[in-house]
């Protein structure tokens, strides 16, 4: 049997993607309290902060972590709280990037490239919710930035701050 203690430890540690609402504590450096304690072997965390339509880029620096960048996102038609397929919410915890997607042949909506995220994961499975195809892609580029609530679940990012993630 595998424990969500040995899924984590053994899934691929490229980026971790917290979509949270911030509302916890905030360290004196601007940091999340609860990001202080970032796993060795993660060095770049994004936390989408569904609320602001913020993705927050946030880097291991020495000792400490560091935020590096915020960027305009959009998610779910829906908003947050992911809980079955087609339900056009935006899931909440912390996914892990499995992959990048060759968006050429896809729909222009989901932009240059796309991330899928390890959605639903061993802790959303344990609590009953469903659904796929959870991504951070990029935009139609012919229409610019998306509202602030406007995909199937997902989190959308302007296309250049897209490829600046490759």
């Amino acid at each position: 049997m595998v424990t969500e203690e040995l899924y984590y430890r053994h899934m691929p540690k490229l980026v971790a993607v917290v979509a949270l609402l911030l509302a916890g504590p905030l360290h004196a450096a601007g940091v999340p309290a609860w990001l202080i304690r970032l796993p060795e072997s993660t060095q770049t965390v994004f936390i989408a902060e569904t609320a602001a339509s913020a993705f927050h880029r946030f880097d291991r620096s020495g000792d400490g972590v560091t935020k590096v960048r915020q960027d305009y996102m959009s998610i779910g038609l829906g908003g947050t709280g992911k809980q079955r397929a087609g339900d056009q919410r935006t899931p909440l915890g912390i996914y892990f990037v499995t992959g990048q997607l060759d968006t050429t042949k896809l729909h222009e909506r989901y932009g240059v490239t796309a991330f899928p995220l390890d959605y639903p994961n061993a802790w959303d499975r344990r609590l009953g919710r469903g659904g796929d195809g959870i991504w951070v892609h990029g935009v139609d580029p012919n229409g610019g930035t998306r509202p602030p609530q406007d995909t199937d679940g997902c989190i959308a990012l302007p296309n250049d701050r897209l490829r600046a993630l490759e």
